[in-house]
């Protein structure tokens, strides 16, 4: 069975999501080890190459017994409900350097080296600053060097001389191609561990380590491609602070390679998707288009529309002219306006409403050109939200079959 990608705006609902999908695949949430594997048997014109992936691995900073210590875990340690990653992510959030990084309790961190929390692998920080200190400082990384580094290979697991290796080929046979120098052959990597405003916590002239114990997510970047001489290809493994958004992958099978998975629900609509079992009362119906098809939008939220198809459109008639409405902005970079706003100015007969055309600024308003119709929609089915389908595998499965059956995993 292939191994799936899904890409979400928000790391928090992209793992639970994955676990979800993992537990109805049977497969797992995709670690840097497995990544790496899976990059070791794939090529590099493939997904799991071009694409940067978030995996469900943890790298963590902490003093214990007054030692230094690099650890690192291929599971989220004490980071184990939603309500828990938040508060990680929020924490210290004001401060500046390693101060500003997202911490947790050294009970935590005491729990998670006893292995309390699964396996880890262990690092002491000083001796490898002694022994891999341009490593540690962000710069590149040659071939047989990376073959020899503890860290890489705790992070990589297993497979980490494969991954090396196909790595190495990749990179050379694209230097030589483009005549690069020769160390731009060996180059392979760079570990950017970094703040939360982007700045190397190591460098030559400072050491910035925690004083607290840190959890730093991971992502492992998709390969990048250098026009200076003296750097080819290289992947890029660097330090998470924010939860905005993450590719994250199910891996069913590290000799398999990685298809991306969609989320959006019109790439399987039919007539709507689900069965609407719940009434939503909708008085006037904004509209949206989407793929040379109208859809009513899910009720505003207060005053921002939700952007998300509901019901698709049977019949749609045009009720007069372009009517403009005159939105008052506050200094807001959001569209602001109620349902009450667009009613005042409907035209008799129409039940529905589509904003056309740009906005005109207008001192301290916003001119925004209205289009009313009368329509028809069949509420009987309804298009899912992104979040039920995030939280619902079965949903997510049907969308993507045709995808799924196309890479020989249908039922």
């Amino acid at each position: 069975m292939k191994n799936y990608a899904i890409h979400i705006k928000n790391i928090c609902s992209a793992f639970l999501c994955v676990t979800r999908l993992a537990e109805e695949l049977k497969g797992r949430v995709a670690t840097l080890m497995d990544l790496a594997s899976i990059r070791a048997h794939d090529l590099i014109s493939h997904f799991s190459w071009r694409t940067p992936l978030t995996p469900h691995s943890i790298l963590v900073f902490g003093k214990h017994n007054g030692k230094r210590l690099i650890v690192v875990a291929h599971h989220l340690g004490p980071l184990t409900s939603k309500k828990r990653i938040l508060e990680w992510a929020e924490s210290a959030s004001e401060k500046q350097g390693s101060d500003g990084l997202p911490s947790v309790s050294r009970t935590e961190f005491l729990n998670l080296i006893n292995g309390n929390y699964g396996p880890v692998s262990i690092i002491p920080f000083d001796e490898y600053r002694d022994t891999f200190p341009s490593h540690l400082f962000g710069e590149p990384i040659e071939y047989k060097n990376a073959a020899r580094d503890p860290l890489l290979a705790a992070l990589f697991g297993p497979d980490t001389r494969k991954f090396l290796d196909s790595h190495y080929t990749f990179s050379s046979y694209y230097a030589m191609r483009n005549r690069k120098s020769e160390i731009a052959q060996k180059r392979i990597l760079q570990l950017e561990i970094k703040d939360r405003n982007g700045v190397n916590l190591f460098s030559e002239k400072q050491c910035d380590f925690p004083d607290e114990p840190t959890i730093l997510f991971l992502r492992l970047g998709g390969v990048s491609r250098y026009a200076d001489h003296e750097l080819g290809i290289m992947t890029t493994i660097e330090t998470v602070h924010d939860l905005s958004q993450g590719t994250v992958v199910v891996c069913n099978d590290t000799k398999e390679e990685v298809v991306e998975l969609s989320i959006d629900p019109l790439d399987e609509i039919g007539d709507g998707l689900i069965a609407n079992r719940k009434s939503i009362p909708i008085s006037f119906f904004a509209l949206m288009r989407r793929r040379d098809k109208l859809f009513t939008q899910y009720p505003k939220e207060k005053t921002i529309d939700t952007n998300e198809p509901m019901y698709l459109v049977r019949t749609h008639e045009k009720i007069g002219d372009v009517v403009d409405l005159i939105v008052h902005t506050h200094c807001s970079p959001f569209l602001r306006y109620t349902l009450n706003d667009i009613i005042k100015v409907a035209p008799e007969g129409s039940n529905a409403y589509e904003l056309c055309g740009e906005p005109k600024q207008v001192g301290a308003d916003l001119i925004v050109p209205v289009q009313f119709f009368n329509i028809t929609v069949t509420t009987k089915f309804r298009i899912p939200r992104k979040e039920e389908i995030l939280n619902r595998p079965f949903l997510l499965l049907w969308i993507n079959r045709g995808i799924i059956e196309k890479n020989g995993d249908g039922k």
